[in-house]
C-alpha cells in the first residue's frame, strides 16, 4: 500500500512539473508573439505606430462605423525634409521626423492614434471628437511647433490637412484619408506660394 501511494505521489509530481513546464512554454510563446507584433506595428525611428498598423486600423474601423459619433483624419507632412537631408545630412532629417512625431503627439485628443505612414508622412485618426475639439488640438499643434522652432536651429515646418467622415453620404475611411491628404497638399502649396521651400 505504501509503495502504491508513493507511486501515485510521484506520478502526481511528474504531472505537476509537466503542467508547469507547459504553462511556462505557453507564456514564453505569448510574450514572444506580443514582442514580435509590437515590432511589426511600430515605427523604429519615432516609436509610434507604422503604416501596417494604420492599414489594419482603417480596416477595423470600416467594419464598425456605427461605434463612433465622429471620425476625423489628419494628414501631416514635413516640409523641406529633402532639402535638410541634402544640405545637413540624414541625421538632421531624422531629428526633424522625430520632432514632428513629438509635436503631433501634443495634439492630445482623448481617443486618437498617430501613425508614421511614410518617410515624412503622418496620419492621425481621431474618434468621437467635436469640431471644437479639433480646432483646439490644431491650436496646441501650432503652439508646440512654434516652441520647437524656438529651441532648435534646424527649423521644422509641417503641412496639415484635416477632414471629417461623412456618415450620411456613403463615405469610406479610404475616401476620408484621400480628402485629408488633398487638404494637406493644398496647405503645402499655399506655403510654397508664400515663398517657403516646401518639398
Amino acid at each position: 500500500a505504501a509503495g502504491f501511494q508513493l507511486g501515485v505521489l510521484i506520478f502526481l509530481l511528474i504531472q505537476m512539473v509537466y503542467l508547469i513546464r507547459q504553462n511556462l512554454l505557453h507564456y514564453e510563446s505569448y510574450l514572444k508573439f506580443n514582442v514580435y507584433k509590437t515590432m511589426a506595428y511600430t515605427d523604429v525611428l519615432t516609436g509610434i505606430a507604422n503604416r501596417a498598423a494604420c492599414e489594419e486600423k482603417i480596416a477595423e474601423v470600416g467594419k464598425k462605423l456605427e461605434s463612433y459619433s465622429s471620425i476625423w483624419c489628419i494628414c501631416a507632412d514635413i516640409n523641406n525634409l529633402k532639402h535638410t537631408n541634402d544640405t545637413l545630412g540624414h541625421a538632421a532629417g531624422d531629428q526633424l521626423i522625430k520632432g514632428a512625431a513629438e509635436i503631433l503627439k501634443t495634439v492630445g485628443f482623448e481617443d486618437s492614434v498617430l501613425y508614421r505612414t511614410g518617410g515624412d508622412e503622418f496620419v492621425m485618426l481621431v474618434f468621437n471628437q467635436s469640431e471644437k475639439d479639433i480646432r483646439e488640438g490644431k491650436a496646441r499643434f501650432d503652439q508646440a511647433l512654434t516652441r520647437y522652432n524656438s529651441l532648435h536651429r534646424t527649423k521644422l515646418s509641417i503641412a496639415w490637412g484635416c477632414d471629417r467622415f461623412r456618415f450620411e453620404s456613403g463615405d469610406s475611411i479610404s475616401k476620408l484619408l484621400s480628402r485629408a491628404d488633398v487638404l494637406m497638399y493644398e496647405d503645402k502649396r499655399r506655403g510654397k506660394e508664400a515663398g517657403g521651400k516646401k518639398q
